[in-house]
């Protein structure tokens, strides 16, 4: 083989070569599929969390997330086209979270909903449909509403949820999407669709009490969220937990309450002599005792309009457990205690 021949066959190789390494080159995005979506997590404003805070002592839910779920729409049909995740976490200058990420979409007009995707309590369904995506919880087990709410008036037959975690749902509508030949980046904000109120009641004998628990009735059960329109049928009630504290605004001796933040769809409007707290209590004989409040005058206070604070102004004796048959009045009637290290804590 001649030097010139073989100089060319290596020349000739090397280009192909060079071609074929090219063709496997990609962009870190493909502009015409791709945007960037930017979320701002808005937790500012929220009553009982980041303001208006009655009892400092009670600790709070927290509202960090890390990752956001994607649905997109068409504008037109409202029909879900693609769905994507985001997790790409950071900060605003403001402490705000920042979830952001890529979404795969082509040019064309679409509606983004970005909502968190870490609140095991809250549950989404029917989001084939924008109009329809619907934010909800899922009701208390029948064993739980057997043992404890039979005491209760209507909760026989009243639909009681777990309450909801915040769901920060971001909404972008009818975005356009050009050709291009630069990446697309949306900004947006997160705002919460769940309401927080603080709860107490003033109590005598707290010391009796084991365990505790309020269901608020007249509350909405779910929101569809891309409108954000609070759902009212069934009306439902709304399980939580309460604990022991005491609250210093009170000028008495006495300054013990049970107490608890806690977290709804909303109260339904011109709901009137249906929006009933019933407090339950467990004591160390395992029985129940019951008290039940009408809260229809309370949520119309300047307290629970403002502020979402509901303090019921009157105080519930809680009785000594029973010492059983058999046993003399002067006999030993345990006292319960099993709070008392985990003061502050609550269950979301």
């Amino acid at each position: 083989m001649s030097k010139p021949f073989f100089r060319a066959a290596v020349a000739a190789s090397v280009v192909l070569l060079t071609l074929a390494v090219s063709c496997q080159r990609r962009p870190l995005y493909d502009l015409d599929e791709r945007v960037r979506l930017v979320v701002e997590i808005d937790t500012d404003g929220i009553s009982n969390i980041t303001k208006d805070i009655y009892n400092p002592k009670i600790a709070v839910p927290s509202l960090s997330t890390d990752m956001l779920r994607v649905l997109v729409y068409g504008p037109t049909t409202k029909a879900l086209l693609t769905q994507s995740f985001i997790s790409e976490k950071s900060h605003a200058a403001n402490g705000h979270e920042v979830i952001s990420g890529t979404v795969e979409v082509g040019q064309g007009d679409f509606d983004f909903v970005a909502y968190n995707f870490d609140t095991p309590t809250t549950k989404i369904k029917s989001e084939d449909n924008e109009n329809n995506a619907l934010a909800y919880t899922e009701e208390v087990p029948a064993s739980l509403k057997e043992k404890y709410l039979t005491k209760a008036t209507d909760f026989n037959s009243l639909p009681v949820n777990y309450e909801p975690e915040h769901l920060f749902v971001a909404r972008i509508m009818d975005y356009h999407i050009s050709a291009r030949d630069t990446l697309s980046v949306i900004y947006a904000k997160a705002n919460t669709i769940i309401d927080t109120y603080y709860i107490q009641i003033r109590v005598d004998g707290l010391k009796n009490a084991a365990s505790a628990f309020g269901v608020i009735s007249g509350l909405s059960p779910s929101n569809t969220f891309v409108p954000n329109v609070r759902t009212s049928s069934p009306a439902t009630g709304v399980y939580f937990d309460l604990i022991k504290s005491t609250d210093d605004n009170i000028a008495e001796e006495n300054k013990d309450v049970l107490c608890a933040i806690f977290s709804t769809f909303g109260k339904l409007e011109n709901v009137s002599s249906d929006v009933l707290f019933t407090v339950n209590v467990v004591d160390a004989n395992g029985d129940i005792q019951q008290k039940e409040v009408n809260l229809d005058a309370i949520f119309k206070t300047e307290n629970a309009v403002k502020r979402h604070w509901l303090l019921i102004d009157e105080v519930w004796k809680i009785e000594p457990p029973d010492p059983g048959p058999g046993v003399s009045g002067g006999g030993f009637q345990p006292e319960v205690g099993d709070w008392d290290p985990e003061e502050g804590g609550i269950s979301l």
